[in-house]
C-alpha cells in the first residue's frame, strides 16, 4: 500500500483560462497547502479573436473556432480533476458588441463561465502574476497582448500607476501591416 501523505491530501488543482485576442490559454497549477502554486500543464491555441471582428461583431467562424477550443479544455480540465477553474476574457471580448451572446455560447457549451476583466483588472493581474514570481519591489511592468498594452508602474511592491492602451501587436499590425502582413516595402 502506498502511505497517503499531508502533501498529497491537501493539494488542490486550479486552472486559469485566458481568452484574449490572438489566443486562448489554458494552465494548470497544483496549490501547495502554502499556497504556493506551481504550473504544471500549459496549452495555447491561436483563435485569433481579433481577426474576427468586423464592425465591433466577432464572427461566426471564429465563435466556433474559440468553441471548439474551449470543449478541448474541457476535456483537459475533467481529465486532470481540476478543483477551481478562472476563466477571464480580455481586451477583444471587452471590446465586441456581441461579447455577451459569445460569452453564453461558450457556457452553454462547455459549462465555463467567462468574467470580462476591466482595463484595469487586466493590468492588475498581469503584474500580480509576474510580481509573484519574479519579486522585483518596484518597476515599471508591461503586458502585450495582442489587443492591449498595460502598464503598471510599482514602488516597492505598491502600485502607483495602472495604464491599458489599445495598443496590442495584433491589433497594430491589423492597422500598419499590408495584406501580406509586411510592415516595411
Amino acid at each position: 500500500m502506498i502511505p497517503i501523505t499531508k502533501n498529497i491530501i491537501n493539494t488542490r488543482k486550479a486552472a486559469v483560462i485566458d481568452l484574449g485576442s490572438n489566443s486562448v490559454k489554458l494552465v494548470n497549477y497544483n496549490i501547495g497547502i502554502d499556497n504556493t502554486y506551481k504550473p504544471y500543464h500549459q496549452e495555447s491555441v491561436r483563435v485569433k479573436l481579433a481577426e474576427g471582428l468586423e464592425n465591433g461583431i466577432i464572427q461566426e467562424k471564429y465563435v466556433e473556432k474559440t468553441i471548439e477550443t474551449m470543449k478541448l479544455f474541457r476535456n483537459i480540465v475533467d481529465f486532470e480533476q481540476i478543483d477551481y477553474v478562472i476563466c477571464i476574457a480580455t481586451s477583444v471580448v471587452r471590446d465586441a458588441k456581441n461579447n455577451v451572446e459569445l460569452l453564453n455560447k461558450i457556457h452553454r457549451e462547455t459549462g465555463f463561465k467567462f468574467k470580462i476583466l476591466s482595463e484595469t483588472q487586466e493590468a492588475l493581474y498581469s503584474y500580480i502574476g509576474a510580481i509573484r514570481s519574479l519579486k522585483i519591489q518596484s518597476a515599471i511592468f508591461f503586458d502585450l497582448g495582442g489587443g492591449s498594452l498595460e502598464i503598471v508602474y510599482a514602488s516597492n511592491y505598491k502600485i502607483k500607476t495602472i495604464i491599458s492602451l489599445p495598443f496590442g501587436s495584433l491589433r497594430l499590425s491589423q492597422l500598419f501591416a499590408s495584406k501580406k502582413g509586411n510592415f516595411f516595402k
